[in-house]
């Protein structure tokens, strides 16, 4: 109390020192049109330790008016706040009438009054230019703009059964003094109150509608350069957990209603609030994905996938696949979903003919009118057919530069040119049969002749030329290759022969 008398009184000399003479003019002589108020006029807090800033602001104020000096309270709750800071506005210090700093004299004081109550007492004083017979002022303030703001804490928060606590910020024993060298009197003005409200803690949570056995997570938005508090929650299931992380993730057993409080706790303060969390019993949408467990570079792949409600294969609403490797995304192959019956899709990819070897994880989702599936399947990628067959592989058809290869027991497709096949001679199978030996990047693979359409087109010596769909290849004739040389050189004159019947049997039929 003292020390709020000591700023009235400092401010008052400095009003005498500068000014020939101060009387009082009642507030309600004029029309009052310049206007002191509290901005934001309202403010609601969820935190304790929330500190947030309260401005005391003037607008529509005149230069004819020649303000000299503003004092004003803010009252406040001191159960519900802290008034932590108060700095001066950039208003009056704007109107210097001195040529080097300080511009104003500004005095504050926090104080819990026995008649004003828990309030914050601010005086500003605008200094004049020095003269022998005191000061004079020559620029007065004008416009709008800020006196002073007051930074308040938050010390208290009620639980989740007590309603929000709703408090006045007001504005009282204001005094606007105006340059009494010519006029004498104070301004006349209004005043706009200002309102604090504090809520019980709350929380949010996704999915809005979980499914019981699904995760929810529970988010606390915390304030930036909050000091950290325990929270505790309990999900209303037999389950409490304590952490000072605002956020938590909990699955909630089975279907029903439950009430999900949270308690806040800091410094021996704490504050409750609650949620009623309503958790479906819905059946995880069913998904499988098949991706076979071993691929290899230039294949043309297909994955399938399944979607099943209560075991039944239904069509999927919204249906997603993504292929990683070393948990980098590379491709997401959605787009690339074809439907093949209920419930029932395919997948072709084409594996690169630079994939790094290792294993592969596509990670399917799905959705079915709300309820929700995932499935992940791996595969791997070998640099080589040497895992795969455990024998020289063979290829059983081609079409469009696409082989279809066997090793007896399954098949796989792979592009010719992406793998480098080449043609590079003639070997006898272990059944008798001559083959064509074709090497690629994945190894060596054979195939029969007629797949890769070999004619022989030149025979010199013991050296045949053998043309193919894979090239040409030049072998030396043996023992073993003579039955091999002697069926191509008979299919060729075959073919030969029969390219020249079709052409007589046009003959005739165009003279009929």
């Amino acid at each position: 109390m003292k020390r709020s008398l000591a700023i009235i009184i400092a401010i008052q000399l400095v009003i005498f020192h500068l000014a020939a003479s101060y009387l009082t003019t009642p507030r309600a002589q004029a029309q009052a049109t310049t206007e002191v108020f509290l901005d934001p006029a309202s403010h609601t807090s969820e935190w304790l330790d929330e500190t947030f800033n309260v401005a005391v602001n003037i607008r529509n104020l005149e230069s004819s008016q020649r303000l000299i000096v503003a004092q004003f309270r803010v009252k406040y709750n001191s159960t519900l706040l802290e008034a932590v800071r108060v700095t001066e506005g950039s208003f009056l210090r704007q109107f210097n009438n001195t040529a080097t700093p300080p511009y104003t004299a500004f005095f504050n004081y926090t104080e819990d009054d026995l008649f004003y109550g828990p309030n914050v007492l601010v005086g500003i004083v605008l200094l004049p230019t020095p003269t022998p017979n005191g000061g004079v002022w020559t620029n007065y303030p004008h416009g709008n703009g800020t006196l002073a703001t007051i930074t308040f804490k938050t010390i208290y928060q009620p639980s989740w059964h007590q309603p929000s606590i709703t408090s006045d910020l007001v504005l009282n024993d204001t005094l606007l003094v105006k340059d009494a060298n010519e006029t004498v009197g104070a301004i006349p003005h209004t005043l706009t109150n200002g309102l604090y409200e504090i809520q019980p803690p709350t929380f949010t949570y996704e999915p809005i509608e979980p499914s019981a056995g699904e995760v929810t997570l529970f988010k606390v938005a915390e304030p930036e350069n909050h000091v950290p508090l325990t929270y505790s929650w309990d999900f209303g299931d037999g389950i409490t957990k304590n952490t000072t992380s605002p956020t938590i993730a909990h699955a909630f057993p089975s279907g029903g209603k439950y009430n999900v409080a949270l308690t806040c706790i800091m410094d021996g303060t704490e504050a409750t609030g609650v949620e009623t969390v309503t958790v479906e019993s819905y059946i995880p949408l069913g998904v499988t994905a098949e991706v076979g467990s071993l691929r290899f570079k230039g294949e043309t792949a297909e994955f399938t996938i399944l979607t099943t409600d209560s075991g039944k294969p239904i069509n999927a609403t919204s249906l997603e696949a993504k292929l990683y490797f070393n948990g980098t995304l590379i491709n997401d192959l959605s787009s690339a979903i074809g439907y093949v019956d209920t419930g029932f899709y395919r997948i072709p990819y084409y594996i690169p003919a630079n994939a790094s070897p290792g294993e592969y994880t596509l990670l399917v989702k799905a959705e079915y009118y709300g309820a929700n599936g995932a499935a992940m399947a791996k595969f791997t990628i070998s640099p080589t057919l040497t895992a795969w067959n455990g024998s020289i592989a063979q290829i059983t058809e081609i079409q469009n530069g696409v082989a279809t290869v066997s090793n007896g027991i399954t098949n796989i497709k792979l592009n010719l040119t992406a793998i480098n096949a080449t043609v590079t001679g003639l070997i006898t199978s272990g059944k008798g049969e001559i083959l064509a030996k074709i090497d690629t990047s994945l190894g060596t693979l054979t195939t029969r002749l007629d797949a890769i359409n070999a004619t022989i087109t030149e025979v010199k010596g013991n050296t045949v030329t053998i043309s193919t769909a894979l090239g040409e290849v030049k072998t030396t004739l043996s023992d073993t290759q003579s039955t091999a040389t002697t069926t191509l050189y008979a299919a060729s004159i075959l073919s030969a022969i029969a390219v020249i019947l079709a052409a007589i049997i046009l003959l005739i039929l165009r003279k009929k």
